[in-house]
């Protein structure tokens, strides 16, 4: 049986998952799933991502409270339709299903002299924004789960760069911009989140008054 370091426990590995992700149990028997990146030690992190090298399949998320679950979702869904708001990215409405399935509806219109492509810049740092809100509101929360939430943002960033022809220091200041948007904009996602979770539906102009009023 293959045993690893993990946090300051000797955990053995009971199985793999998708790509630098482990399935571990403790000496109490708890079962722990973590992630080549969650690993401090670069001798383990690389131990890790030798071991799961290959595989294909997702680990079982680790089970959360319904209300848990639906925070996380809110704070993800409104990173994303304040900081959209900010740029003036249109979208009709931000909706949140009582499962914690939330969506941004894009809208089908653009500003007139706007590029595509500078409007996909923007659509770029709002994809970003929702994996930053939802570390930045629930810090204790793993990484791994979170990046797990992120799937489809992953998809949409992957697409629209092979689509306008991003190149990888564009994904980065993407990125470092939806960080600080995150921050700069963080009363008013709080507040988006907190209606989303009471109302469960939000249009734009609703997301918009709020960034007006924080």
């Amino acid at each position: 049986m293959i045993s690893i370091s993990y946090d300051g426990q000797l955990c053995r590995v009971v199985g793999t998952a998708a790509s630098g992700w482990l399935q571990l149990r403790n000496r109490n028997g708890e079962r722990i799933v973590a992630h080549q990146s969650d690993f401090q030690n670069v001798v383990a992190r690389d131990y890790a991502s030798s071991l799961t090298d290959g595989c294909s399949r997702w680990p079982t998320a680790v089970q959360v409270s319904p209300e848990q679950e639906l925070r996380r979702t809110a704070s993800h869904e409104a990173g994303h339709a304040v900081v959209s708001a900010y740029l003036e990215v249109p979208f009709d409405y931000i909706e949140m299903g009582d499962d914690g399935t939330g969506i941004v509806q894009p809208s089908c219109t653009a500003d007139e002299g706007e590029s595509l492509r500078e409007l996909a810049a923007k659509q770029l740092i709002a994809a970003y924004a929702g994996m930053e809100s939802q570390q930045t509101f629930h810090p204790a929360q793993p990484l791994w789960q979170i990046r797990d939430c992120a799937q489809d943002d992953r998809r949409k960033i992957r697409d629209i760069a092979a689509e306008f022809g991003f190149t990888t220091t564009e994904l980065s200041r993407a990125r470092e911009q939806a960080v600080v948007l995150v921050q700069q904009l963080r009363n008013a996602i709080e507040a988006t989140a907190s209606a989303l979770l009471e109302k469960r539906k939000l249009t734009c102009a609703d997301v918009r008054a709020i960034v007006a009023s924080v």
